[in-house]
């Protein structure tokens, strides 16, 4: 529950973090319902994967099953809406 006169707080949390076997888990804390994108960029900005994600929750998690051609490195995990960045985090692929 929110206390009173706090700000509302919507952010995503990733775990595994180090990612494993393909299989990230994406929870989300109080963002709004709808359609959201989910995008990993390599550490040039150079975007390499993109999958729509449909929230039917505030708080869910939801599984992303990555594909093999992205090697094991480090990424930045985006949620977006629209042109709207939602929020953003560094991972790492095993």
């Amino acid at each position: 529950a929110r206390v009173k006169g706090t700000p509302s707080v919507t952010k995503i949390e990733i775990f595994p973090n180090p990612v494993v076997q393909r299989k990230l888990f994406l929870t989300t804390i109080g963002i709004d319902l709808g359609s959201y994108q989910s995008e990993i960029y390599s550490i040039n900005g150079q975007l390499l994967f993109k999958k729509e994600l449909k929230l039917e929750n505030k708080d869910q998690t939801v599984q992303i099953d990555l594909p093999k051609y992205i090697a094991s490195g480090n990424y930045i995990f985006r949620l977006k809406t629209g042109n709207t960045l939602i929020d953003a985090k560094e991972i790492i692929i095993k």
